[in-house]
């Protein structure tokens, strides 16, 4: 069954990327309490490719804004079809229904989270993930996707 709300905040990339980028350094310090995660993707993929694009993109947005990065408190807990292979909507919100886990709560409650991942379709991994960050203690979930497909 669908979730009826989004766990992820309806901020859009542009306006994050705009906001951050006319921040004198010290105004930076409002920022302090994000945290950058990318969204966790699948091993088999990496270990094929030699890298996880999403991981690159957010490490860059972290080291860029001068923002803390993890990518060890959101991980994926079962493994899962790749979404890419399910045209229905509902079948892509079940796919990774409880797939993912935080480590260490107490690392992410009360920071803002600002995940990232390369293409957002249905958005169903990214309310996936926002779900669990948010059941963990988050304040704030938001995402900054790529491509739209």
């Amino acid at each position: 069954a669908a979730r009826a709300q989004s766990d992820v905040d309806s901020l859009s990339a542009e306006a994050l990327v705009r906001e951050m980028s006319v921040l004198h350094p010290e105004q930076r310090r409002r920022w302090a309490r994000w945290t950058v995660h990318r969204e966790t993707g699948r091993r088999v993929r990496r270990r094929a490719r030699g890298f996880n694009q999403s991981e690159t993109l957010a490490a860059f947005l972290a080291e860029r804004f001068l923002l803390h990065f993890s990518n060890t408190h959101l991980v994926r807990n079962r493994a899962t079809p790749p979404q890419a292979t399910i045209d229905n909507p509902e079948e892509r919100i079940q796919n990774v229904t409880d797939c993912f886990a935080v480590i260490s709560p107490s690392n992410i409650s009360g920071r803002d989270i600002l995940l990232v991942d390369d293409v957002c379709t249905t958005g169903a991994t990214l309310d996936a993930g926002a779900h669990v960050l948010k059941q963990a203690g988050a304040s704030r979930v938001s995402a900054i996707v790529v491509a739209r497909g």
